[in-house]
């Protein structure tokens, strides 16, 4: 077994002592790939699904190599867009097999024209262990209970519409106008001890907040997500992944998509139909929720 891998994965994976093989997307790409199965003598590939093009652009070179190809689909959100849509052939590219972990993903899958026969369903283990490791990770952690924190986890929107669409501006709305709205939102008049945290995307770069870092701002350094949903009251981000992640360790957890924005995306690219994750279209119903997190917080300690 070998981990074929770049950017963040990278480090994580050797990290963690698993053996790894580095490669970059470039030029290079499926020469060196063909290299690595052929010097591997390897008899199946899986990978998960991302929308940087990396697991896509894998999959192309092998599936045209025979080589047997299976897909954890661990997402809820842009299910086709993984596999090259809106191209017209982007069917071509599913792999052979494509592992979902609950029923509303095999049923999304289906309804979205992945044909039934690739299609797993599987339970999927790591929940449960980010749950415990939630919990070790939190017993270590000891937040201000004066305070009131606001984690917002960023998605490179911009970066994605460009690769899947062509323009940056296909979802009508980015990571920054959905920050400014939710800095828009704290009133911090009536939330004096509100603070607001930026957890950046992996593949965002490190300084691309700095300017957003204020007495009441502050952008995450830490290298586990966990550690930044230990501190926070309430969770906000768009697609990410992470938020379901929130949602499953227990945090009060919101999908911000403007409404004028949310009639333009295609089936199956909002965490809506997640029902532990409150689906927010509108300011005014951004700045009820986290207001509403608030006081809940304060008055349930007995504090106002």
């Amino acid at each position: 077994m070998v981990f074929i891998c770049d950017g963040p994965a990278l480090v994580y994976y050797r990290d963690n002592g698993l053996p790894v093989e580095p490669l970059p997307l470039d030029d290079q790409f499926e020469s060196r790939l063909d290299s690595l199965v052929a010097s591997r003598g390897v008899d199946c590939i899986i990978c998960s699904t991302g929308i940087t093009g990396y697991e896509l652009a894998a999959l192309k070179c092998l599936k045209k190599k025979g080589v047997p190809t299976v897909a954890l689909l661990e997402h809820w959100t842009a299910y086709r867009e993984r596999f090259g849509y809106p191209d017209e052939d982007w069917r071509a590219n599913i792999p052979d097999k494509v592992i979902v972990f609950d029923k509303k993903a095999f049923s999304l899958a289906k309804e979205l024209g992945f044909p039934e026969k690739a299609l797993v369903l599987e339970q999927n283990p790591r929940h449960e262990l980010l749950r415990k490791r939630f919990l070790t990770v939190s017993a270590t952690m000891k937040p201000d209970p004066a305070k009131f924190s606001i984690l917002y986890l960023s998605d490179p929107l911009e970066e994605a519409s460009l690769r899947i669409f062509g323009v940056k501006d296909y979802f009508g709305f980015s990571e920054l106008t959905v920050l400014d709205d939710i800095l828009e939102s704290i009133d911090r008049n009536s939330m004096p001890s509100a603070g607001l945290v930026i957890r950046r995307h992996p593949k965002e770069s490190a300084g691309k907040y700095d300017n957003y870092s204020s007495s009441w701002v502050r952008i995450s350094k830490s290298g586990d997500l966990l550690d930044d949903l230990a501190e926070a009251d309430i969770v906000i981000g768009s697609f990410s992944t992470a938020v379901v992640t929130a949602s499953l360790v227990g945090k009060r957890s919101l999908s911000y998509i403007p409404a004028d924005s949310i009639q333009r995306l295609a089936d199956g690219m909002t965490l809506a139909h997640i029902p532990e994750i409150v689906s927010v279209t509108s300011k005014v119903r951004l700045a009820s929720e986290i207001e509403r997190s608030y006081f809940l917080k304060f008055t349930t300690q007995g504090v106002l």
